[in-house]
């Protein structure tokens, strides 16, 4: 089962805009970018995070839009691996989003992870560990579209490998802040 969560049409196709200005130092990093975002890899299939007891399979999640409305698809009882973003090994950011109060409460307990603590992906080649090397809480709901572009930033592709989980946070109906956790590589 999969819950689609609306966003603003015109922040989203700002905050697109912004990414493939920022990150496109060639004419063709803008079409090169848009091509990434929209080609699912689907090697991802499970995380596992002993100090908070998370054990869980990944599917794919998606955009879509409907009637001018962007929707990002969000995995219940799962993780979700957005599409387009890396996947283990490959050298850049792979992005991966749960609920933290509803269906499966999948990253729940996020906030209680600290620098060091270890997150393991499976995918379809083995295993691969990462360590926390950051956690941080941004306001998301309510905050202005300038502040909303610059957290989106952690979803955009980098230069070395890293695994970024994202959640609502606090543990409370209509969360209006986002939990942020960034791994490297071990």
């Amino acid at each position: 089962m999969i819950r689609l969560i609306r966003h603003n049409v015109m922040a989203s196709c700002l905050l697109l805009l912004a990414l493939a200005l920022l990150l496109a130092p060639k004419a063709d990093g803008a079409a090169a970018l848009a091509q990434t975002m929209l080609t699912p890899s689907g090697t991802v299939t499970g995380i596992s995070i002993p100090k908070i007891q998370v054990d869980s399979k990944v599917v794919e999640v998606q955009r879509e839009e409907r009637d001018g409305v962007v929707e990002w698809q969000v995995a219940d009882y799962a993780a979700g691996h957005h599409a387009g973003s890396g996947d283990p090994g490959g050298g850049t950011n792979i992005v991966i989003s749960g609920h933290n109060n509803i269906r499966g409460e999948v990253f729940r307990r996020l906030d209680e992870l600290r620098k060091g603590d270890v997150i393991t992906l499976d995918s379809r080649d083995g295993a691969h560990q990462y360590e926390v090397s950051e956690v941080r809480i941004v306001l998301q709901d309510g905050a202005r579209d300038s502040v909303r572009m610059r957290n989106a930033r952690v979803m955009a592709p980098t230069p070395k490998e890293q695994l970024t989980l994202i959640s609502c946070w606090p543990y409370q109906p209509w969360p209006p802040y986002r939990i942020i956790v960034i791994a490297l590589p071990v």
